[in-house]
């Protein structure tokens, strides 16, 4: 997801595993959903910032670890955790 349901721009991009983009109070969630948000700093040169959030430690554990390889080709240093 990219954009919010009344169209306004995110400058991020939303991905989620087993989490509907739709999530209201009657919104139960599994014991398996998964969130990554991707964006590039606004204030920073050369600089991109992910969140990942999620049910369990082990799926979080394991997507900042897919994202952590992939950036290194890239160039990218040691995690920051602000």
């Amino acid at each position: 997801m990219t954009r919010m349901k009344n169209g306004m721009e995110l400058e991020a991009t939303l991905m989620r595993r087993g989490l509907p983009f739709d999530v209201g109070p009657a919104t139960e969630l599994g014991n398996d959903w998964l969130q990554v948000c991707q964006r590039i700093s606004q204030s920073e040169d050369r600089l991109a910032r992910w969140e990942v959030s999620g049910a369990d430690q082990t799926l979080v554990r394991e997507a900042k670890d897919a994202i952590a390889e992939c950036v290194r080709k890239f160039g990218a240093g040691n995690e920051y955790q602000g």
